[in-house]
């Protein structure tokens, strides 16, 4: 089986959709797939203002190679990874199978054969009205493609929009996130989050909340990671830590007690899963995306949005309660460990080749 994934840009530094997409290309290599990853530089609609810009990093990305994810994220020697400068679907007949990910590239299929559209899936990792508008990113869901969601609430959404999906959750890679430092023994006043510039991302609440803690707690020893330089008010007696390895992210899970998860909406978020794998209490937002693996005061301490007093008050409570940090953070780590990518894989390869199968008998029928 020949399968291309299609993703809206490079993938020179982490990003979670991308993952998951790496994730699923190795899994169908390791089945003796095909696989072909077309990293597209124009996804969107293309302006005189920025086409130069465009076309520098189109040829920055091709001459250096880093649109690959070789610094981050070990892709299979047998996975062909390409960087295309805008993709066009009438390029990708040859392959059984097409999966785009992002509203972007998923548009760019909405005006090709109904014969290739039957093999054409749209894994949707969250409503990505942060790039688009709503009524141009849903238009995407009414696409007559076969719709992959990653969470409940997103399938939920589709089913407002008129649109049945396929259910496949994330998985995790459980060999490069564990516990390396039994929950008991570690300080229960350290703490880790991510950072994000994007305001829905909540970063700004967590290092608010970070604050109040502190106020409660002086010696509190917090770690922020991110792709970003460090922000320039972030406080000085947060640590931060730019792009870390994997391997140094898992030793930054392993020495913090909470993981503070802030975000305004996601889809599947990885970074509070993979603090899961390693031990961590979860303090994180009532959402969807968190509701995949989080149960209040089962295997995380949830908070409402935007609201930093709720989570510096969940965090203090997780601080003070060693015997309630402790009970989540153990649950925690054996809910997350029912997610697994040979589980996601598995279910996205069946369904790929059961809708191809459906194809073919289609266009045996004559239908």
């Amino acid at each position: 089986m020949r399968v291309a994934f299609v993703l809206p840009g490079p993938g020179w530094r982490p990003v979670g959709g991308f993952k998951v997409i790496y994730e699923y290309a190795n899994y169908l290599s390791n089945c003796c797939d095909q696989v072909e990853i077309f990293h597209a530089t124009c996804v969107r609609d293309p302006s005189l203002p920025n086409v130069f810009r465009k076309l520098f990093k189109y040829l920055f990305f091709r001459l250096t190679g880093y649109y690959k994810p070789t610094r981050w994220f070990p892709l299979n020697k047998n996975v062909t990874a390409r960087l295309a400068w805008e993709i066009r679907p009438e390029k990708l007949l040859s392959f059984d199978s097409i999966v785009v990910s992002s509203w972007e590239t998923a548009e760019r299929f909405a005006h090709v054969s109904q014969e290739q559209k039957q093999s054409v899936f749209y894994l949707i990792q969250h409503h990505e009205t942060w790039s688009g508008s709503v009524e141009r990113v849903n238009a995407t869901w009414k696409l007559p493609l076969k719709k992959i969601v990653i969470s409940v609430w997103l399938q939920q959404l589709g089913l407002e929009l008129g649109q049945v999906s396929k259910y496949i959750p994330n998985g995790m890679d459980q060999t490069k996130f564990g516990i390396d430092v039994p929950i008991e023994t570690r300080n229960p006043k350290t703490v880790v989050m991510m950072f994000h510039e994007a305001d829905w991302k909540g970063s700004a609440d967590g290092i608010s909340a970070l604050e109040d803690v502190r106020a409660a707690h002086s010696d509190l020893s917090a770690v922020i990671f991110g792709v970003y330089d460090r922000p320039k008010d972030l406080p000085r007696w947060i640590e931060y830590v730019q792009n870390p390895q994997q391997s140094r992210l898992r030793e930054i899970y392993n020495r913090c007690a909470i993981f503070i998860g802030p975000s305004w909406t996601e889809g599947w978020p990885l970074p509070p899963a993979e603090a899961m794998l390693c031990g961590c209490c979860p303090v994180l937002t009532e959402i969807g995306g968190h509701q995949e693996y989080g149960e209040d005061e089962v295997t995380a301490l949830i908070v409402p949005i935007k609201s930093p007093k709720a989570i510096a008050s969940a965090t203090i409570k997780a601080i003070e309660d060693d015997q309630l940090r402790c009970s989540i953070a153990r649950r925690a780590s054996e809910k997350i460990r029912l997610f697994t990518w040979q589980k996601a894989g598995e279910q996205l390869r069946n369904y790929i080749i059961s809708e191809g199968a459906e194809k073919a008998t289609h266009s045996a029928s004559g239908n």
